[in-house]
């Protein structure tokens, strides 16, 4: 495998890890919500925004949590 497949698939591997713990990050942001600690809140939303960004590839940016296609993707 040349060295640019390798990366990709490292890159796509790292989205796949990024997308499961997704939910699991999402219930515990819910969960630190519902208990009002803000510093549980801030770790839980700081958590989830570093897994959103894993997940995003290059070609896409993000404002607040939505996300925008860039490169004019269709699909």
């Amino acid at each position: 495998m040349s060295s640019s497949a390798k990366r990709a698939a490292a890159e796509l591997r790292a989205q796949a890890d990024a997308l499961d713990a997704l939910g699991g990050l999402e219930a515990d942001l819910i969960d630190a919500k519902q208990s009002g600690d803000q510093d549980r809140i801030r770790e839980a939303a700081d958590a989830l925004r570093g897994a959103r960004s894993l997940a995003r590839d290059e070609t896409t940016s993000v404002g607040g949590d939505a996300y925008v296609e860039t490169m004019g993707q269709e699909g």
